[in-house]
């Protein structure tokens, strides 16, 4: 169970009637998130007339959605709470939600205070600024969050994207549409059921209104389930989360032979057990090369060859599988 707290400050000089509020919970495992979003709209007084205060419902929208490897049924129950300290004690009330991703609007059950502008009353004025979510659900870590005020972020991200090389390379790629006092991105990537670890920070444009491409590449990566989480770092090196995403990626079957052609003479083999097989190199003639002598390293899943002492020429790798490769050295 995860019970999280959303707290909503007033700022000095507030340009909307209307209060914000955002939150998330994340699976202990790490493998999802579900992010709860809310509007605080208006005050819907019960009563025409409020000569000595009056009965009252608050309009709230919400949106809650996920990331990662969420599923219908992760939500078990939801219990909401919002304080109104313009109200009569006690000054707060309940308010419906779907127990899974959704978005609509939602009313409160009655509150009462002892003011008499219902006609111009909004949240702001009558203090209906902290809400409370009691959320259980599949692997939610069991501990209490309070959740900073909701607040725009400074950067708008127009997409994001995740793709891997034949060689196992997973590129996490994101664009942003805007930009505003932004330091810094923070990529941090999580395998299977380890802890996310920063992968990369990329430093960001600061301040612009046009489209910006970024990316991190996490290397050589293993097969299996990949996850990586976006934050963004302002000025004041407050860390905002903007993106959760994951990424399977399969175990390589076929074996990659690169570069090829090879201007330094120096060929790579790698795929599933290709340490495991003998070797012979080839001439262009049929003619057997000592494999020992151009066999330069063997690790994990690959084989380094370096030819860069022969001359020119197309030569010919065979595995003792029967397997033949073409090296071709420019």
């Amino acid at each position: 169970m995860r019970r999280l707290i959303l707290l909503l400050s007033l700022p000095m000089l507030l340009c909307s009637k209307n209060l914000g509020a955002q939150c998330w919970v994340e699976a202990s495992n790490h493998t999802y998130m579900v992010f709860f979003d809310f509007t605080i709209l208006q005050v819907n007084p019960v009563q025409a007339s409020c000569t000595t205060g009056y009965d009252f419902t608050v309009d709230i929208q919400y949106a809650i959605t996920s990331s990662g490897n969420y599923k219908a049924g992760n939500i078990h129950s939801i219990d909401t709470e919002l304080n109104c300290y313009g109200a009569i004690a006690p000054n707060n009330t309940s308010f419906p939600l779907p127990t899974d991703t959704a978005s609509g609007l939602t009313v409160t059950s009655s509150l009462s205070t002892n003011s008499t502008n219902c006609a111009s009353d909004t949240p702001v004025s009558l203090l209906c600024n902290q809400v409370i979510i009691t959320a259980i659900g599949k692997m939610f870590a069991t501990y209490d969050q309070i959740c900073l005020p909701g607040f725009a972020l400074f950067t708008e991200l127009y997409s994001t994207d995740i793709r891997s090389t034949e060689m196992g390379d997973i590129t996490f790629e994101w664009t942003t549409a805007v930009e505003r006092d932004t330091k810094s991105y923070l990529v941090e990537h999580l395998y299977e059921g380890d802890e996310f670890e920063l992968l990369e920070e990329v430093q960001a444009q600061g301040n612009s209104e046009v489209k910006t491409d970024y990316a991190v590449t996490l290397p050589l990566a293993k097969s299996g389930v990949h996850y990586f989480k976006l934050m963004e770092v302002d000025l004041n090196g407050d860390t905002t989360f903007l993106k959760l995403m994951s990424y399977k990626l399969k175990e390589k079957d076929e074996v990659v032979l690169f570069p090829n052609p090879s201007v330094d003479g120096k060929f790579i083999l790698e795929g599933k057990a290709v340490e495991q097989q003998n070797y012979k190199v080839f001439n262009a003639q049929g003619q057997i090369i000592s494999p020992d002598k151009y066999l330069q390293s063997m690790g994990e899943n690959r084989v380094i060859f370096d030819l860069s002492n022969l001359p020119k020429g197309v030569y010919h790798l065979r595995s003792s599988e029967m397997k033949d490769y073409s090296l071709v050295v420019v």
